[in-house]
């Protein structure tokens, strides 16, 4: 989210940009602090072993290997490891493993997965997959996006209302193309009632929204990988495009970043 960015399965944004690792390294700045209070909430402690599907840029990972240390476990997979194959330990194993196509080890106490299963077809059918590799009374965490202020007149911009406007057509821009390549931005609000219809069961979640500069920043580099797209559509002028990165990418623009979503639930006994 993807921190896992890098996701697992059917994905639009690899790894090849030259621009990923600082795309990942602002998605971690604003949506890490959410995974962690949740972890905290669950419960992952010593001797837990864990799995990290989409591990991105390793964040949630590394973090996971301290919570798990000294005896637990953590296995982080993606399609492309490079960007955190550097953190591999004692504790921490890096794997390439699609684990739509490729069996998972089975028996985790718990797994994670932020920003990956809205990048697959049939969403349900992926987390059948993941929640199987759980050990009986195991928990999983799943999170994903919804992109909810296009459903306003403008996006929450606090110092910049001006740029408001520009900001959610963008976005509006971007969503269909996005769904037209795979990824329904508006996925979050389904996961409770897939991880039920998956077959968990003591579904709980939270949907929360940062204020953070890092937002912008995140977004504005997964728009930029279809910035020429959008300009030909006609629905965006190149001036326009340009006025939205020079401002987003400024680091110092204070937007609401998308609800992060997320929902955990246990495997049966």
């Amino acid at each position: 989210m993807a921190g896992n960015g890098a996701l697992v399965g059917k994905y639009i944004l690899d790894q090849s940009w030259d621009q990923e690792a600082e795309r990942l390294r602002r998605l971690e700045q604003w949506a890490d602090p959410v995974t962690i209070d949740h972890l905290k909430r669950i419960g992952v402690g010593a001797g837990w072993r864990c799995l990290e599907v989409g591990a991105g840029g390793g964040s949630v990972a590394r973090y996971l290997s301290t919570l798990v240390s000294p005896a637990g476990s953590v296995l982080a997979i993606d399609l492309d490891t490079q960007l955190f194959e550097r953190d591999a330990s004692e504790v921490l194993e890096v794997r390439r493993l699609d684990f739509m196509t490729e069996d998972l080890p089975t028996g985790f106490d718990f797994i994670h997965a932020r920003l990956v299963v809205g990048h697959q077809t049939d969403r349900v059918n992926a987390l059948r997959r993941l929640a199987a590799a759980l050990r009986p009374g195991g928990i999983m965490l799943i999170e994903e996006n919804d992109i909810i202020w296009t459903e306003l007149p403008a996006w929450p911009v606090h110092n910049d209302p001006m740029l408001s406007d520009l900001m959610n057509r963008v976005w509006k821009a971007l969503l269909p193309l996005l769904k037209l390549r795979g990824y329904d931005g508006h996925c979050g609000r389904y996961l409770a009632a897939e991880l039920l219809t998956a077959g968990l069961t003591e579904v709980r979640g939270e949907a929360r929204a940062s204020i953070d500069p890092s937002a912008a920043v995140f977004g504005a580099l997964t728009v930029a990988r279809f910035r020429d797209v959008l300009v030909a559509s006609g629905e965006l002028t190149r001036e326009e495009m340009d006025h939205f990165h020079e401002r987003s990418l400024s680091g110092e623009l204070l937007v609401s970043s998308p609800l992060q979503v997320s929902v955990w639930g246990t495997r049966p006994i």
